[in-house]
């Protein structure tokens, strides 16, 4: 399938199988392909350089751009159209929900990197599961019930918008 794609778009999809079916055995080397496929679409992201002070000031910047009524900038803003962007949400959306399971913090990171993406990019659904993490991890670890409650009707309100049915898992079982 891969020798016959003409594109990288066209094998995104098989890239995307075979990570999750590699996952099952060996979650270090899923990891390295989600990472090399990243830094082909232009994101470089190096786990080893990320530190949990670095998770706590990029967590505390995404934390005072939503704050208060700044929430509402999701339910205004664009739909993302760039192919690239897309592709690079599933796959950070993919490493979250891998690194929920071990690197919490580092789960948080790359939420807020998908909620930098799509404030600069536009809306997709991932960024829905973006904002659940974003909000569970408002709740869980930082004990903000008002601001981690006010996420979460914010990313079931996208969710909705974007009848985002194959989301209805990933997010709602955060958020309930």
């Amino acid at each position: 399938v891969l020798s016959n794609a003409k594109s990288f778009e066209d094998r995104f999809k098989s890239h995307c199988v075979f990570i999750n079916v590699v996952a099952i055995g060996s979650m270090e080397r899923a990891t390295e392909k989600i990472y090399d496929l990243l830094k082909h679409l232009g994101e470089n992201i190096d786990p080893n350089l990320i530190s949990a002070q670095v998770v706590i000031t990029e967590f505390a910047s995404i934390r005072g751009l939503l704050a208060g009524g700044q929430k509402d900038i999701f339910l205004n803003h664009y739909q993302m159209t760039d192919r690239t962007k897309l592709m690079t949400m599933k796959l950070l959306a993919m490493r979250v929900t891998y690194y929920l399971q071990q690197h919490a913090f580092m789960s948080g990171y790359l939420a807020c990197k998908m909620i930098r993406i799509s404030l600069q990019y536009g809306l997709c659904d991932d960024t829905v599961f973006a904002l659940s993490v974003f909000s569970i991890t408002l709740l869980n670890h930082l004990q903000d019930i008002d601001e981690g409650r006010a996420l979460a009707r914010t990313a079931l309100s996208l969710a909705e918008f974007y009848d985002a049915n194959q989301m209805i898992q990933r997010v709602y079982g955060f958020i309930y």
